[in-house]
C-alpha cells in the first residue's frame, strides 16, 4: 500500500462511521480523484483541478499528496512549470490501493 494511505486512520474512520460508510467515502474520493486525474491529463486547468485534488486528499487524510498537490497548484500560479504526470500517477496509485484495500 502507498505511503500516503495511513491504515490506522482508515479503522479508526470504520469505527467511527462504519465499514459500509468508509466504502462509500473511497469509492467517492477514487470515482472524483480518477475524473480529475484524467482532466488533467486532458489539458484542463491544472490549477482548478490541483485544487479540488489536494482538498480531496486532505479530507481523507492523506497529508503528502495534499502538500504536493497544493505545492504544484502554488507553483503554477507563479508561472512556474509544473511536472503533472507525476503526480498523476501517485493520486492513481493510491486509487488502486484504496479499491484493493476495500475489496478486501
Amino acid at each position: 500500500m502507498p505511503d500516503e494511505i495511513d491504515d490506522g486512520w482508515i479503522l479508526r474512520l470504520s469505527e467511527e462511521i462504519g465499514a459500509e460508510a468508509v466504502d462509500e467515502v473511497v469509492a467517492i474520493f477514487v470515482e472524483e480523484t480518477r475524473e480529475g486525474v484524467a482532466h488533467l491529463r486532458g489539458g484542463a486547468d491544472a490549477g482548478e483541478v490541483l485544487h479540488s485534488l489536494s482538498g480531496a486528499a486532505a479530507n481523507l487524510g492523506f497529508s503528502a499528496l495534499e502538500r504536493d498537490a497544493r505545492g504544484a497548484m502554488l507553483a503554477l500560479s507563479r508561472g512556474e512549470e509544473v511536472p503533472l504526470a507525476p503526480l498523476a500517477g501517485r493520486f492513481e496509485e493510491v486509487c488502486t490501493a484504496l479499491e484493493r484495500r476495500v475489496a478486501a
